[in-house]
């Protein structure tokens, strides 16, 4: 039980939730404007639009590496 209440587990978790919903708002942006779109050009701007949400991503777990499993 200890394991489950400790500062890292939570700081754990509260991250990989707020990445789930955000990879969530994600998915549902892209699937619309490839769904709906017309044309080659919202499905350019969705490719664009996901590549710079994984940029994010990646940075965001690079940098929160450190502070989750060093401290």
């Amino acid at each position: 039980m200890e394991l489950l209440v400790s500062g890292t587990t939570i700081v754990t978790i509260v991250v990989a939730c707020v990445m789930a919903l955000y990879w969530l708002n994600i998915f549902i942006i892209l699937y619309h404007l490839i769904r709906f779109g017309v044309g080659t050009r919202p499905k350019q701007s969705a490719f664009i639009f996901f590549a710079g949400s994984f940029v994010l991503f990646l940075f965001l777990m690079l940098s929160t590496l450190p502070i989750i499993y060093y401290n």
